[in-house]
């Protein structure tokens, strides 16, 4: 899937799942990495590669945000390694993930953000339409969305 510089496809679960462990749940015991829906056949798992190397993913997954109807697509487990932020694999996982959305029928984008990154979601275009509350264990979140152009 093209998504400007970047290579970035569609990829089994069982590659996202050792990326998703180290950059959201390495302190996690038992197998943090595995979501509900990860095998559902609507949902995409997509990684961003630099040099053959992964260095991020996400999920998008057909589950309609509660009280939002069901046009709405969540992204799950979306993480870029340390070293590569800021260089634009992130954006273009987004990207990828809200163009399956849209060729879907999907159209409202949603998710679950830690607070930390809140302003990179905004500058996607995402709206936080929630109060902060916690998920124990990892730390304070918000849900932002997005309407996602038919």
């Amino acid at each position: 899937m093209s998504a400007g510089p970047f290579d970035v496809r569609r990829i089994a679960i069982e590659v996202a799942r050792p990326l998703r462990v180290t950059v959201l749940r390495a302190d996690m015991p038992g197998d943090p990495a595995i979501f509900a829906g990860d095998d559902e056949p609507e949902t995409a798992h997509f990684g961003a590669f630099k040099a053959d190397a992964l260095v991020g993913v996400v999920t998008a997954m057909h589950h309609p945000r509660p009280g939002a109807g069901a046009e709405g697509w969540q992204l799950r487990g979306m993480a870029t390694l340390p070293t590569v932020r800021g260089e634009g694999h992130g954006a273009a996982l987004i990207r990828a993930a809200e163009a399956f959305v849209r060729e879907h029928g999907g159209r409202i984008a949603w998710f679950n953000a830690r607070r930390a990154a809140e302003g990179f979601y905004a500058h996607m275009g995402y709206t936080t339409v929630s109060e902060e509350f916690d998920v124990p264990g990892i730390g304070p979140h918000v849900v932002m969305e997005k309407q996602i152009a038919g």
